[in-house]
């Protein structure tokens, strides 16, 4: 019987995920290059328009494009490293790579939530549906190829990172604790503490909870786990002490420090309201319930909330708060809240049965709103695209193609994201022409 039941949690899952796969897909490929994803496939020697000497990048080059990106531009060589790799795969390479991308995303989150307890289809339908609804200016972290590296790839390598420490919180099994793993761990902390500037340091602090859990639970803690505290620390610092970085001053006064805090909290109520409703109904439920749990469940979810939060708290010290900055942390909540919800699904077959068809419908409808938006932008990217094949194959040395209006769409990756302006000499229109072996492109 609890075969039976497990395998129809196998296949359940599977379908799921291969519908979100299909549905990502749809949408990846209604994305064309926009803004930086032009000049990232470049080797990077320049932050402005295009050198002479600016050349395709070749794989073996990526070390020392990167090493050029952290004096230059900011300390994001991970993920600016993986998009550079990802874009030699070439545009249909990267749109299936994106995709995969965030299968892993819900994959990682539902491990996270539901490691050695009751797997469930519905758990996993909820945390797809979160990422659909909650994902902060969705187009721009998960479809813009510049912005999904960024964030959407940064995302799969924290929980990638961190999901040794969840799992050993259950089974305490380490695999090989010795100093060749401690190290491992502290190569793969530098390359996941490296990712972004809010979303390394909460990393660091997740896994420092982890630890003093450990520590208090009297779990011996493995040489692994220092390691990739470790290591995750120093990739945070390579990544904050970026030459780069210093383009931008962050220095302010405490009059600074305050309005920059007003901002966090408005941009946090935009972003988070419904989700906190989620949140509080889910554990009214669990606590109304009254159902017997381990130690460790009372536990995860305040875990995960407050590295969430520490995702924010940290952005009052940098000069820029975009919204997209808001990433990880609602990552972070969504584990916070499938962790929760996993606890109180069993509650009612009937209550989840119906609570599943509405998240469903739901969804559905969403998608069929805002595909329509979706598909108006990208006609007026393929109409341009089309142009520029068409003088690219006539042998001229210029295009003209129409500039982009977007729509005011979250779920649009040309919303907020720069594409062709009216001017060949624009930084966009110069990596774009050179893109494609023209010498100009005039946006109309």
């Amino acid at each position: 019987m609890i075969k039976q039941r497990c395998n129809k949690v196998i296949v359940g899952n599977l379908v799921i995920t291969w519908i979100v796969f299909a549905v990502m897909l749809v949408l990846n490929f209604h994305t064309d290059y926009t803004a930086d994803d032009f000049k990232y496939r470049f080797f990077f020697d320049t932050i402005g328009n295009p050198l002479e000497t600016s050349h395709p990048m070749k794989a073996w080059e990526v070390f020392a494009s990167m090493a050029n990106h952290w004096k230059m531009w900011n300390g994001r060589v991970a993920a600016h490293g993986m998009l550079q790799l990802a874009l030699l795969s070439g545009k249909a390479g990267f749109k299936i790579i994106n995709s995969v991308m965030f299968i892993l995303l819900g994959t990682l989150i539902y491990e996270h939530a539901s490691f050695g307890r009751k797997r469930s289809v519905s758990l996993l339908l909820f945390v797809y549906i979160c990422l659909w609804f909650f994902t902060p200016q969705f187009g721009m972290t998960i479809l813009w190829a510049s912005g999904a590296a960024n964030y959407l790839w940064c995302g799969v390598l924290i929980l990638a990172f961190s999901l040794p420490y969840r799992r050993y919180l259950t089974n305490h099994k380490t695999g090989e604790d010795n100093w060749r793993s401690a190290v491992l761990m502290g190569v793969l902390g530098i390359l996941a503490g490296c990712t972004n500037e809010n979303s390394g340091g909460a990393l660091v602090f997740l896994c420092v909870m982890y630890t003093v859990l450990y520590y208090y639970r009297k779990i011996p803690v493995p040489k692994w786990a220092f390691g990739g505290i470790a290591g995750g620390t120093a990739g945070a610092a390579l990544l904050i002490l970026s030459p780069g970085n210093y383009r931008i001053s962050s220095k302010t006064d405490f009059g600074g420090l305050v309005e920059r805090w007003k901002y966090i909290v408005q941009i946090s109520k935009n972003q988070w309201a419904v989700l906190l409703l989620v949140l509080c109904i889910l554990f009214l439920i669990f606590t109304a319930v009254g159902k017997e749990s381990l130690e460790e469940v009372r536990w995860l979810p305040f875990m995960y909330f407050l590295a969430g939060c520490a995702c924010v708290c940290v952005l009052v010290f940098s000069a820029m708060q975009p919204e997209r900055a808001w990433f990880m942390g609602t990552v972070f909540l969504i584990v916070t809240a499938a962790g929760i919800y996993g606890e109180v699904m069993d509650f009612s077959w009937m209550g989840r049965a119906v609570l599943n068809v509405f998240l469903v419908l739901f969804f559905v409808w969403s998608f069929l709103t805002e595909y329509q938006k979706i598909t108006a932008t990208y006609r007026q990217v393929e109409e341009g695209v089309r142009r520029i094949e068409q003088a690219v194959e006539a042998g001229s040395g210029y295009a003209v193609i129409p500039i982009v209006y977007p729509s005011d769409s979250k779920y649009d990756p040309y919303n907020g994201t720069g594409y062709v302006k009216e001017a060949p000499e624009d930084w966009m229109n110069a990596w774009m022409a050179r893109f494609y072996g023209l010498e100009k492109i005039y946006g109309e």
